[in-house]
């Protein structure tokens, strides 16, 4: 006849596992429910941009660049608009309101580092979109200074 101590630690350890096995399961079973909706997600967002017959492919390439920015630098557009508070992409506007935000977070001042640091984000997001805009819009426009070719 076992010890009555490894009769309870036999329990114990049973009792555990199933209750592990348990939770387990159930969290396995939602992080599979979730991922199956945001596949469905995706999927209909695809075939809705898919279908747009009115963007056209130069807006996708330029969706396209600032998802890749975005991914990049860690921050959207929109949201380094709404750390400076700013409604449209104006250099003189964003350097401004970046110098105002910097110097009145100072650490000296008693400020913060992480909003320091969330403020440059910003002006550094915004001014790389400015370029991407300024290339893609030197792109699509032909150079008055070339010459054109010559017909025969």
């Amino acid at each position: 006849m076992p010890h009555p101590l490894v009769r309870v630690i036999y329990e114990v350890v049973v009792s555990t596992g199933i209750a592990v096995s348990r939770a387990l399961n159930k969290s396995v079973k939602e992080e599979y429910t979730e991922t199956k909706q945001a596949w469905r997600t995706f999927q209909n967002s695809q075939s809705a941009t898919g279908s747009a017959s009115s963007s056209s492919r130069a807006d996708q390439a330029e969706d396209l660049e600032s998802k890749a920015t975005t991914a990049r630098t860690g921050i959207s557009v929109k949201e380094a608009m709404d750390i400076l508070n700013v409604q449209k992409l104006d250099k003189t506007d964003i350097l401004s309101k970046y110098e105002y935000l910097h110097s009145i977070n100072e650490t000296s001042n008693g400020g913060s580092k992480y909003i320091q640091a969330k403020v440059a984000c910003a002006k550094e997001r915004l001014i790389q979109e400015m370029q991407n805009k300024t290339i893609q819009g030197d792109s699509e426009e032909p150079d008055e200074n070339s010459e054109k070719p010559k017909e025969s």
